[in-house]
């Protein structure tokens, strides 16, 4: 029961940014402005349309491309023997996405741990960013989004958060908070997936070495 890790899905082991910059880009008018950034910012009401309109299309969700390196990290964390639990916000206004993001799993997450959890959080009207997702037990807690870190963080002190490397993530820095590399996305991989999990650990001593300690203190031990 103790030993679960808790791992997000878009932008964690699901590709959803790439995806959406490509759904984007193959409606984009000569005229329009690129999107950089996505997260955190005011888009225009025209691009904030665009993207609910490609987020509702049936299939969406449950086909976004997996990030390798993610389920890399799962991985490493099941051979220690974590149990793992899938922790993702459910969107307010894609109801359908609730129910993809489980067949999502379905696809690439059973292989790696059968009996995976799951649970799609949602923020209630007026309540702080990522509470629903800082309310969940874990050791562990893998996430791209600095807010929902620190949500979980504020519940769980002595957790070790991982995220990937990213502009925002190294302005994010909590004693608790590790980065690994993002790596590959399977499209444009080479080789077979135990070449790339003996790369991503070749290259993340300190991480998994990280892990195995979170796996193994006790509960009063820092």
């Amino acid at each position: 029961m103790s030993n679960i890790a808790l791992f997000d899905m878009d932008g964690t082991i699901a590709d959803y940014d790439s995806q959406l910059r490509s759904d984007l880009a193959q409606i984009r008018s000569p005229d329009d402005a690129i999107i950089g950034q996505m997260h955190g910012v005011d888009l225009p009401d025209y691009i904030e349309n665009r993207i609910d309109l490609i987020k509702t299309q049936k299939g969406w969700w449950a086909n976004l491309p997996p990030i390798l390196a993610g389920l890399d990290l799962m991985r490493c964390c099941v051979d220690i023997g974590f149990s793992i639990h899938i922790l993702t916000q459910g969107p307010k206004r894609t109801k359908s996405a609730w129910t993809e993001k489980c067949e999502w799993c379905e696809k690439f997450v059973t292989p790696i741990a059968p009996d995976y959890g799951i649970s799609v959080t949602r923020e209630g009207e007026g309540r702080k960013k990522g509470e629903g997702k800082g309310l969940h037990y874990g050791r562990v807690f893998v996430d791209d989004y600095a807010p929902y870190m620190q949500a979980w963080l504020d519940h769980r002190p002595r957790g070790l958060g991982l995220m990937p490397m990213s502009h925002e993530s190294l302005r994010f820095s909590p004693r608790q908070v590790l980065r690994y590399q993002p790596g590959l996305r399977y499209g444009n991989s080479l080789g077979t997936v135990e070449n790339h999990l003996a790369k991503f650990r070749e290259q993340h001593p300190d991480l998994l070495q990280a892990l195995e300690h979170a796996y193994s203190r006790g509960d009063g031990e820092e």
